[in-house]
């Protein structure tokens, strides 16, 4: 389980979609902060305002009383506002600071203090000299108040009562309940936080959505492309729903596995036409009865080249005179026709094509093998010792010419046959029998190299394509990982602005606010869990910059690999390529092995850097798959007289001493049928042939497996000596 989260958090969808949705849930969590901060203060403005209105009239009911200085009509009145308006307190303080009148009498009497007092430290701890009105809002047993204190201004119509000197005459407080507002504001708030979880999860789902189906969809469609085609089902074809870089991977993805299964048909059939070539030559020398060699000679041809028409026409001597037989079969007639003719002359029982050919050669008995302007017709003499014997004549349609492949195949053949008929001259029979085995031995040598060379031939292809794809993958891959690296870049700069803002407000509320509004403030922070998300952002925010240059990085390793603008020699340096196949073949390795490199100091060499990729490539997922469960892969180079040495071990169960003399043989493997094609390590012997070195295998059952290369160094100067400046190596 613990596995499947890992691999799930590592996957660029998880990330991509991680990355939106923080950046998401900030912005809503900073848009519903906004909104929050301005409801509470317009609601609070609003109250104010509507307590100092209510202060200021009530202000005016006693003014007429206070100017009487009528203090039972004050009592009176503000009984009667206290009654009907129930306001938290309403009272007029003497300049003392003593309660002269209340609504609350149990207040009467009763003085502030003005150094401990909120509503008097307000305007008594400020320098110059105290407004005229002030609004405190407190705490109280009974809720939250707005206390307005009005100061009693000694005006002229006062002078009677009042000395003119005396500028204040008291205090009139009126404190306004703030209940209504804060249950107002409380209401509010929990309908805010409703409505950003509600909208944070539409949107939330709605980014899910279209990461999967433009993002994840399609990134997983290409992978389960790859995984199909590195099967072998080159009949696999990616269809992703989605436009843009990731569509144009996919054309780019199947156009590459067409071309592999293209050239794959094609080397199976080229092998397919070997190995059938080869058995029916084995078979011509085994058949000795003269009509069956004919029709042999008809089946092999008209078979193995897929052609149209095939004729065998034979001229030798009879005690009645020259004879010659005419063997041919045609596309359509499964049986072959078998007729001898009196000397040369053509008959009208012959198909045109044959007399046409018969024509051409009796002008022209010793004419050599020779092919038709478009290589669709091919007429082939037969000639033993210098004596013309008789002509091969095949005919192919005009849309399937011959290879140039084919043609040296049917000169061998032509040989063989030649060969196969001269042995029915009893008087040469033995020394015929000789040459025989020296050309069989020679088309079981051609043979083998048309095998190694069709092998090379698919690595190439092989090689090219990756090639092909690493360029592809890396043009695609680099702009849009770009752009997510500009735009994490900027996430984190937006990340740290949000934060400096985040904590300038809390100061801001520390030096402004009162305790029950930093508590009230605290706690929700705390509820949003703001200073996790913003801890959490900024983690996850690195996190997605370090995968992006993860994916740089490898991009940038399949590149090197692949080593598309190096497909020739050049200077190398062959820890680097120990290191770029490593990382290429890590994948495969971490799971099986410990990996322990020891490299040594190396000189550079002029080698093909992307061949010796694939070497030491082919012995690195060897050692993995050699080893059962978990051991170790130990990797070495040094340099010794001129040479560069690279070994590879492995803790696997290595080699029967019966198979381990024969693992660079071409098709030789020890896996089952399916899990190997037994190319690899001939590819490699190839290959480190063609670099003027040797590969050497030391192995025991049990003990692991040891495969040394040694390569000779080589510099600039050599190659140019070598090849006279043109770009072919000289190691061939």
């Amino acid at each position: 389980m613990l596995d499947r989260i890992q691999e799930i958090t590592r996957t660029i969808h998880f990330k991509l979609l991680a990355s939106l949705l923080l950046l998401l849930g900030l912005s809503i969590a900073v848009s519903l902060f906004g909104i929050w901060t301005y409801e509470r203060d317009h609601f609070t403005d609003i109250a104010r305002d509507e307590a100092l209105r209510a202060a200021r009239t009530v202000e005016k009911s006693l003014r007429h009383a206070m100017l009487k200085n009528d203090w039972e009509m004050i009592r009176h009145t503000v009984a009667d506002i206290y009654a009907i308006v129930q306001p938290s307190n309403l009272s007029i303080l003497a300049v003392d600071g003593t309660v002269a009148v209340s609504g609350d009498r149990r207040l009467e009497g009763r003085r502030f203090d003005r150094e401990r007092e909120a509503e008097c430290t307000v305007c008594h701890q400020q320098p110059g000299t105290p407004p005229s009105r002030t609004a405190v809002l407190l705490e109280t047993a009974n809720g939250p108040v707005l206390r307005n204190v009005i100061k009693v201004v000694n005006e002229p119509a006062c002078h009677g009562c009042h000395p003119p000197e005396q500028k204040n005459l008291g205090i009139f407080i009126y404190d306004a309940h703030f209940d209504d507002i804060f249950t107002m504001l409380r209401t509010i708030l929990v309908r805010t936080l409703i409505t950003g979880a509600f909208t944070f999860l539409l949107v939330a789902a709605v980014i899910s959505l279209i990461v999967r189906r433009y993002v994840h969809r399609p990134l997983r469609q290409l992978e389960a492309g790859f995984v199909q085609v590195g099967r072998g089902d080159f009949n696999h074809w990616v269809e992703v729903e989605a436009s843009g870089e990731i569509q144009d991977m996919a054309v780019q993805f199947n156009v590459m596995s067409q071309a592999i299964k293209r050239s794959f048909a094609e080397i199976k059939r080229k092998n397919w036409e070997t190995e059938h070539l080869y058995a029916f030559v084995r078979q011509l020398g085994l058949t000795a009865e003269w009509d069956k060699l004919r029709q042999l000679i008809i089946d092999l041809l008209f078979e193995t080249f897929a052609v149209e028409r095939v004729a065998l026409l034979l001229t030798y001597e009879k005690q009645e005179g020259l004879r010659t037989e005419i063997t041919w079969r045609t596309d359509g007639e499964p049986r072959s026709y078998c007729r001898e003719y009196d000397g040369l002359a053509t008959t009208d029982e012959l198909p045109s094509w044959i007399t046409g050919a018969w024509e051409e050669w009796r002008r022209s008995p010793a004419m050599a093998t020779s092919f038709a302007a478009d290589d669709t017709v091919v007429l082939a003499p037969l000639t033993i010792r210098g004596v013309s014997l008789g002509l091969l004549c095949l005919r192919r349609a005009a849309d399937h010419p011959f290879s140039g492949m084919e043609k040296k195949l049917l000169a061998a053949l032509v040989e063989q046959i030649e060969i196969v008929l001269a042995l029915h001259d009893i008087t040469e029979q033995a020394r015929i029998a000789a040459q025989l085995e020296e050309k069989n031995r020679e088309l079981n040598a051609a043979y083998e190299e048309l095998k190694s060379s069709q092998a090379r031939l698919l690595q190439q292809e092989k090689l090219a394509a990756i090639g092909q794809l690493a360029a592809g993958v890396a043009h695609e891959i680099n702009n849009p990982v770009g752009f997510v690296t500009s735009n994490l870049s900027s996430l984190a700069k937006y990340q740290a602005r949000l934060e400096e803002f985040i904590a300038h407000q809390q100061r801001l509320l520390e030096q402004t606010g009162q305790k029950n509004e930093q508590e009230e403030a605290v706690a929700l922070r705390r509820s949003l869990k703001v200073d996790y998300a913003l801890e959490d952002a900024g983690a996850l925010i690195r996190e997605s910059l370090e995968g992006v240059e993860r994916v740089k990085v490898i991009v940038q390793n399949l590149k090197n690999f692949a080593r598309v603008d190096q497909a020739r020699f050049s200077q190398a340096d062959i820890n680097q390529c120990l290191e770029e196949t490593l990382n290429i073949a890590w994948n495969e390795l971490k799971y099986k092995a410990e990996v322990i490199k020891e490299y040594g100091e190396l000189p550079q060499t002029w080698c093909h850097p992307q061949q010796l990729n694939q070497v030491f490539l082919n012995l690195l997922i060897n050692a993995a798959q050699a080893i059962a469960k978990q051991g170790k892969i130990t990797i070495n180079s040094w340099s010794e007289d001129g040479s560069i040495f690279i070994a590879v071990t492995d803790t696997g169960g290595g080699i029967a001493p019966e198979h381990l003399s024969r693992i660079f043989e071409p098709f030789f493997t020890t896996k089952p049928v399916g899990k190997g094609t037994g190319l690899g390590l001939s590819i490699v012997y190839d290959i480190v042939k063609q670099h003027g070195g040797d590969i050497t295998a030391v192995s025991a059952p049990g003990g692991g497996t040891t495969f040394r290369v040694r390569l000779p160094v080589r510099v600039e100067a050599e190659k140019e000596e070598g090849d006279g400046g043109n770009d072919q190596s000289p190691l061939r």
